[in-house]
């Protein structure tokens, strides 16, 4: 499980480097897709992304605000 999640944290990290997420513009800011959209998108649990989103969060790659998703904070952080 530890080795899916590591390999979910690099792909989502090329993703938001590469700016490949369409997500909402809100001035600087790009809110990713939903949870599930994502989930289902990357073919993986939702279970797997939130542990993956948790560890982007804490990695400075993104802000993970309750009721309003996720967003990228940092592309290049670390």
């Amino acid at each position: 499980m530890e080795r899916k999640r590591l390999e979910l944290v690099q792909q989502l990290k090329s993703l938001i480097q590469s700016s490949s997420f369409s997500g909402k513009h809100n001035g600087t800011e790009t809110k990713l897709p939903p949870e599930r959209e994502l989930a289902q998108s990357l073919g993986v649990s939702r279970n797997l992304l939130r542990e993956a989103m948790i560890t982007l969060e804490a990695m400075g790659y993104i802000e993970i605000r309750e009721r309003q998703g996720a967003f990228i904070s940092n592309p290049y952080a670390e």
